[in-house]
C-alpha cells in the first residue's frame, strides 16, 4: 500500500472521492468519508459481472451478476497465499455479520481466483481466519481475465507457465476489492490491503459499516 493510501485513509474524514465517477453514483456516496480509500474506476464492471463462476462453487456455474442477486456488495478477490489478503479477512466477515444482522441489503462476498488450492480448502482456511460469515466462490477463467482487464493488468497467453507468472506478478497487489451498486454499476475500485495511519483496518472503520449500510438502502 502507498503512502499516497495511507495518507488518504488518515484525512478520510475531509477528503471526498474524487475523479471520474459513473453518473450514476449518487452525490452522497461521492462525499462520503469512506470514499477517500476508493479509486474511481476506468472500466465497467459490464465484462466482470458477465463472466461466470467455477464449477465447483456452491452456486454452481453462474455469473457474477447472477451470484450477487442484484444487490450493492464488496466484491473481495483474494487468493489463499496472499497474508494481505488472509488479513483482511476477520473484519470483512465481522462486518458482513454486522450488516446481515441490521439488515442491511448490501453484501459483501469473497472471490477466489489465481489460486491452485482447491474452494474447499480455501473455505476452512477462511473458517481458520474467524472467517466462516463470509461466502466465497471460485472465479472461473473468463473471470481471472476480466479482473486483469478490469485492474489494468495485461494476461500472458503465450507462456506455458501463465499461472504462475500471473501469480508472480500479483503477488504485490493482491487483495483486489470492488464496490458494486445494485445496478452493476462499478462504484471504486481498491488495491491492497488499506490501513489508517494507526494500523487500523479499513473494514472495521465506522464510517465503512454507515456508507455500506446507506448504500443498501438505510438511512
Amino acid at each position: 500500500m502507498s503512502c499516497t493510501r495511507r495518507a488518504l485513509i488518515a484525512a478520510a474524514a475531509a477528503a471526498p472521492f474524487s475523479g471520474d465517477v459513473h453518473a450514476q453514483t449518487p452525490d452522497w456516496l461521492r462525499t462520503h468519508s469512506a470514499m477517500a480509500a476508493w479509486d474511481a474506476p476506468e472500466r465497467t464492471s459490464e465484462r466482470l459481472l458477465n463472466s461466470r463462476l467455477a464449477p465447483e462453487s456452491a452456486a454452481g456455474r453462474v455469473s457474477i451478476r447472477e451470484w450477487l442477486g442484484g444487490r450493492p456488495a464488496v466484491l473481495a478477490v483474494w487468493a489463499t497465499w496472499c497474508p494481505p489478503c488472509l488479513a483482511e479477512k476477520r473484519d470483512e466477515s465481522r462486518l458482513s455479520a454486522r450488516l446481515t444482522e441490521t439488515g442491511s441489503n448490501t453484501q459483501i462476498k469473497a472471490l477466489l481466483a489465481f489460486d491452485r488450492a482447491s474452494l474447499a480448502d480455501a473455505q476452512l482456511r477462511l473458517q481458520s481466519l474467524g472467517a466462516s460469515a463470509l461466502e466465497t466462490a471460485r472465479a472461473a477463467d473468463s473471470a481471472e481475465q476480466a479482473l486483469l482487464y478490469t485492474f489494468g493488468f495485461e494476461r500472458d497467453r503465450r507462456s506455458m507457465n501463465r499461472t504462475s507468472n500471473t501469480i508472480a506478478e500479483l503477488s504485490t497487489s493482491l487483495p483486489f476489492t470492488l464496490l458494486i451498486g445494485a445496478d452493476g454499476t462499478l462504484l471504486g475500485t481498491m488495491v491492497g490491503r488499506v490501513t489508517d495511519e494507526q494500523g487500523r483496518a479499513y473494514w472495521s472503520r465506522p464510517d465503512v459499516f454507515d456508507m455500506l449500510r446507506r448504500l443498501g438502502g438505510q438511512t
